[in-house]
């Protein structure tokens, strides 16, 4: 998976009926520790479906496999993701793709 273009991520998560606020909780803390702790991970984005709370979307970017693996062996991965979200979860898909271009619009703000 992924080359030293980069390795990007699509995660998507459907929550458990009733557990919805609680994974939108724990994605919220995972991107936060995310911007803390891994430099080579460009993007770490976490929506919800306008039309369903229970679904989840993550895109991820990661500089190379090394970081992305980095990202996997984190206690705060394991932790989180691995052990307080993996379970609430009734669906998880990962899609693996690598780098092509990128569009960033100046100024653009993120939700907090």
């Amino acid at each position: 998976m992924g080359s030293s273009d980069g390795v990007i991520l699509r995660v998507h998560y459907l929550a458990k009926e009733g557990e919805e606020a609680t994974v939108k909780a724990n994605l919220t803390r995972m991107a936060h520790e995310v911007g803390k702790h891994e430099p080579d991970c460009y993007a770490f984005d976490v929506a919800e479906s306008p039309d369903n709370p229970r679904q989840f979307l993550i895109y991820e970017h990661y500089k190379d496999q090394a970081a992305f693996d980095l990202h996997c062996e984190s206690d705060y991965f394991k932790q989180i993701i691995l052990t307080e979200t993996v379970p609430l979860a009734e669906e998880r898909v990962r899609h693996f793709f690598t780098f092509v271009a990128a569009a960033r619009t100046p100024g653009a703000s993120t939700a907090s």
